[in-house]
């Protein structure tokens, strides 16, 4: 779903107004991506009051429909990220304690590349260290987890009531072999444009819009992911009637992990990245028709 210019200017008078609740900043351009949200760099104005006397220092603006009380969660997972050694850019709260302002999030923007395999698999560690330090939080606010869906209909920009049936029951059957597996609080989003080194040589997690409390193995095989794709452009493995009694456990389990984030991909884009929703669906082994 690409959001028009129109949505775009709209989007930066809403910034525009927002920002004031900072401090004194001003947009500076527009930044590629965001599909869901419009996303722009901004810069800090001298005088922006509780940020310090950094005058030029460059933040990501970003509108956003997540209730304040969830992106003050999604803080506090980030800051636990950089508790087990991850620099996470995390949201920014107001001088006055709050974290989303008419719809607007602000966050330190990062400069840097994308992770490479072999950095991404020498911060495993890390990985697991934050996920360790999660273990037992409460759901996000408005969030349900993969597993907690095989009984609810809606979390997050989950909405299974817009989806047809037999499309809900694939997505469902793809998750069940997630019960209980180890939960943690994930990012959930770690493509290449989320996994970062900054100038320091840090790998710095960028984007917590989609965290939420779920199986951990949804962050692990991204991280893992050699060709770092997103779940869309994965091939689906194999049903359970093309495996063979002498194929190994952890290769079953990669494709339960596989078809798992294939699904959520699927569900959690349905209603507002439709066009790629189906395409995924397609992938997960949909043949149904664009409709419910």
């Amino acid at each position: 779903m690409t959001r028009s210019s129109a949505e775009h200017d709209g989007a930066a008078r809403t910034v525009a107004g927002a920002l004031s609740a900072w401090g004194r900043f001003r947009i500076v351009r527009r930044l590629l991506g965001g599909n869901r949200a419009s996303v722009f760099l901004v810069v800090r104005d001298s005088g922006a009051a509780g940020m310090g006397n950094d005058d030029g220092a460059r933040f990501v603006a970003k509108t956003t429909a997540r209730r304040p009380e969830a992106v003050g969660w999604a803080a506090a997972v980030a800051e636990r990220a950089r508790g087990a050694g991850l620099a996470a850019s995390g949201y920014l709260a107001t001088p006055d304690g709050r974290w989303a302002v008419g719809g607007v999030t602000l966050q330190a923007f990062v400069a840097g590349r994308p992770a490479t395999v072999v950095e991404r698999r020498a911060a495993l560690p890390r990985l697991r260290a934050f996920h360790d330090a999660t273990v037992g939080m409460r759901q996000r606010p408005g969030f349900a987890s993969s597993t907690a869906l095989l009984r609810r209909r809606h979390g997050g920009d989950v909405d299974l009531d817009a989806m047809p049936e037999g499309l809900v029951r694939l997505c469902r059957n793809a998750w069940r072999p997630l019960q209980g597996r180890p939960r943690a609080a994930i990012h959930g989003d770690l493509n290449a444009d989320n996994v970062l080194v900054d100038g320091h040589g840090r790998i710095c997690l960028l984007d917590w819009d989609e965290c939420r409390v779920d199986a951990a193995l949804f962050d692990e095989a991204a991280w893992l992911d050699d060709a770092n794709r997103s779940a869309a452009a994965e091939p689906p493995g194999p049903g359970p009637e093309a495996r063979t009694t002498d194929a190994p456990a952890a290769n079953d389990e990669r494709d339960d992990v596989r078809r798992a984030r294939l699904a959520w991909e699927v569900a959690a884009c349905w209603t507002l990245e439709p066009l790629h929703a189906r395409r995924v669906a397609r992938a997960l082994g949909w043949r149904g028709g664009v409709g419910r």
